[in-house]
């Protein structure tokens, strides 16, 4: 019988911190079944660059520069799509992870959380988001 394996998992990063993007880009490529596909500084232009990149999930943060993760979030939902959003931030989670996940997030993580629960959340977000001709 010919099993066809899911396609990796693309992923695109969007943090102001470039060190967290490479460390971030590093930990997940290195698991295996995820390749980051893109990266930004700031939420500016970043559903075209998604949608360009043709990105899976996206991981993003809240604090940045110019446009925000919560208002870059609010863009990529109303542009319509299926990227699934992880939001890694380093602000309080309170009211931040309400209002990340009524935006549409699919996850909340607080930039403490281990590296391991950032590639779990990802492949989560993929998995709840993939086709159903690759599932398992």
């Amino acid at each position: 019988m010919n099993v066809r394996s899911a396609p990796p998992t693309t992923v695109f990063l969007c943090d102001d911190a470039p060190a967290l993007r490479q460390l971030l880009r590093a930990v997940l490529e290195a698991e295996g079944g995820i390749v980051v596909v893109g990266e930004a500084g700031d939420g500016h232009g970043l559903t075209e660059a998604v949608r360009d990149a043709g990105a899976d999930v996206v991981v993003l943060d809240v604090s940045m520069p110019r446009v925000d993760g919560l208002s870059a979030l609010a863009e990529l939902r109303a542009a319509g799509g299926d990227v699934g959003v992880v939001v890694l931030s380093g602000c309080e989670p309170g009211a931040t992870a309400s209002k990340a996940l009524a935006l549409g997030a699919d996850r909340y993580l607080e930039k403490s959380a281990g590296m391991e629960q950032v590639g779990a959340a990802v492949r989560a977000v993929a998995a709840e988001r993939r086709p159903r001709s690759y599932s398992p």
